[in-house]
């Protein structure tokens, strides 16, 4: 499976198209506060110089459902990604305004974060995983434990492929069974075939992702280890921004180009 890439924080004409040059998927364009914010005026012009395969991304934090939607409707946002607290009722509101495909993000503390996700899951078409950074929204060039989403992403493909309706145990047995030995996560394996992390494996993968949503990974990605960060992690998609940046805004085009190469070398390898 190729891993989608989204280029978020685009400011700039030249750096959208050089983005969607390199291979991007989806452009992000912030609407919060943030050296990277763009107004309504500025994100229609930009989209309206891109291709029709690229998905246009707002990127909104605790913005009230009508302002999401009236943005969306003025610059021909295809996907709303919320990156604050917004509770699901909040999602649900912003999804019959907009018709938008929604993600949500959430800012990893630790496995306490995971056990927020069960509520959201019927409210959006997504999940992103970021860096939590005390007073930050995102955007803040830190990684958080990739673990989490490896042992998340590992569960979920399993119980993606299988047309049949199994038992996690009975899911994660056969995973354990025929994976290769270098696709497991850390202590996947036991006597019996369960990982002695049964608890949280079969809890936080197939609970929370094998529900059919996909994960984008994000927080600190940048040329230099997001090859890594597909093998270990196996995400739908990775959301790079300060990581491809000359300075906070302008992207970079030769690291721009250096990290879709390593996404695909990356594929190349791992997928």
């Amino acid at each position: 499976m190729r891993t989608r890439i989204k280029v978020c924080g685009i400011t700039r004409v030249e750096d959208a198209l050089a983005a969607v040059e390199a291979g991007a998927d989806a452009l992000g364009f912030v609407f919060a506060p943030s050296p990277r914010r763009v107004t309504p005026e500025k994100a229609r012009e930009i989209i309206s110089a891109l291709p029709p395969l690229v998905t246009p991304t707002g990127v909104f934090v605790n913005s009230p459902a009508a302002e999401v939607a009236e943005i969306a409707r003025a610059t021909g946002l295809r996907a709303i990604q919320l990156h604050g607290d917004e509770p699901p009722d909040v999602l649900r509101e912003v999804r019959a305004r907009t018709g938008a495909w929604i993600a949500r993000a959430f800012r990893v503390r630790g496995e306490e974060t995971l056990a927020e996700i069960p509520r959201y899951l019927d409210y959006c078409d997504a999940i992103l995983l970021d860096a939590h950074v005390p007073g930050a929204a995102g955007g803040t060039g830190q990684v958080f434990d990739w673990t989490l989403a490896a042992r998340a992403t590992a569960l979920a493909r399993i119980i993606h492929q299988n047309n049949e309706k199994k038992s996690l145990c009975q899911a994660w047995r056969e995973f354990v069974d025929t994976a290769p030995e270098n696709t497991l996560p850390p202590g996947a394996c036991s006597d019996n075939g369960i990982s002695p992390d049964k608890g949280l494996l079969l809890k936080y993968s197939g609970e929370y992702f094998g529900l059919g949503r996909p994960m984008f990974l994000a927080g600190g990605l940048h040329p230099g280890n997001v090859a890594e960060a597909v093998r270990q992690v196996r995400p739908y998609a990775v959301d790079v921004s300060s990581g491809v940046e000359a300075a906070p805004g302008v992207k970079d085009p030769e690291r721009l180009r250096a990290f879709m190469a390593q996404v695909r070398e990356a594929d190349n390898l791992y997928r």
